[in-house]
């Protein structure tokens, strides 16, 4: 575990720390929280503001989303398929340092991601390598629908991104590519695959 990872815990008053495969199968990946240094990054580059609303796609046990709130307090929605870790991320609501504040800024729904119906207001996608290729085809179908019936700016990014899904994002016309950053020394990795990539569909 990183340093940063520890105080960032400690500052938010949340756990979400440590791998969990218990749930992972040939089209689900396993439980692991985006490192905050990532996510610290992303805060800098203005991609997310108090204004957005961000839909995070396997949320695990919230931490992106407590990152974010606690950074802009934007609305944040967290889609998730376990119980496990939505009702850990959940329960980190009890101890969340901004708890008091939040309202029904933070929401947790459980469902698979393909199923999601996406609201008319989300305007920001975060994927941290949460499913197959597959499994990504028709959440993105779902978004697309969702832009097509209420045309708006939209933002997405993606964390370790891996060959099959670099080939589909490929082949996605609407899809503008606006940043992109290795963080493989920033989260003390030498895997190369910690890409953070950021595109943009415009109205």
């Amino acid at each position: 575990m990183l340093f940063n990872d520890v105080l960032w815990e400690q500052k938010l008053k949340i756990n979400t720390e440590g791998r969990d495969e218990s749930c992972s199968d040939e089209h689900h990946q396993p439980y692991q929280p985006t490192y905050y240094a990532v996510l610290e990054h992303i805060a800098s580059t203005g991609i997310i503001n108090k204004n957005s609303v961000l839909v995070d796609y396997g949320c695990g046990k919230g931490r992106v989303l407590y990152f974010m709130f606690h950074s802009f307090g934007c609305r944040c929605i967290g889609i998730e398929r376990e119980d496990k870790f939505i009702n850990a991320a959940i329960r980190n609501m009890t101890s969340y340092v901004d708890r008091r504040r939040v309202g029904d800024s933070i929401s947790f729904i459980q469902t698979d991601a393909e199923k999601y119906e996406v609201p008319a207001e989300a305007d920001t996608f975060f994927f941290f390598n949460p499913f197959s290729v597959n499994i990504l085809m028709g959440t993105m179908q779902r978004i697309m629908d969702s832009y097509y019936e209420n045309p708006r700016r939209i933002k997405f990014i993606f964390y370790y991104i891996l060959p099959e899904t670099d080939v589909y994002l490929s082949y996605i016309p609407e899809l503008k590519l606006v940043y992109e950053i290795n963080m493989h020394e920033a989260v003390e990795s030498r895997d190369k695959r910690h890409l953070l990539r950021m595109y943009m569909i415009d109205s």
